[in-house]
């Protein structure tokens, strides 16, 4: 595990900074599946949008992790759009 991670886990586990953090994640999570649904898209197909991850550190336990998160991707920063096109072209057909 490295410092970054180290960090922030102890973060969620922070009482009160938890909390907030739980909330703001799940405010994204359903700001975004209610952008899908207005859209027109199905709730179900909502919810099987293919996931690509961006990571400072894409070392072999990062895509174990993204891997077993369900992620179809994993880019790494500094962001190269060809790369990013490539993997949401892939996430998209797989």
């Amino acid at each position: 595990m490295n410092v970054r991670t180290a960090i922030g886990d102890a973060l969620w586990r922070l009482p009160a900074l938890g909390e907030r953090l739980k909330v703001y994640q799940l405010a994204r999570f359903y700001r975004t599946i209610g952008m899908l649904l207005r859209g027109g898209t199905p709730l179900v197909a909502a919810l099987e949008v293919p996931v690509v991850m961006m990571s400072g550190s894409p070392d072999e336990q990062c895509r174990l992790q993204a891997a077993a998160l369900g992620c179809a991707a994993l880019v790494s920063k500094p962001l190269r759009p060809p790369e990013l096109l490539e993997a949401i072209s892939k996430a998209l057909i797989a």
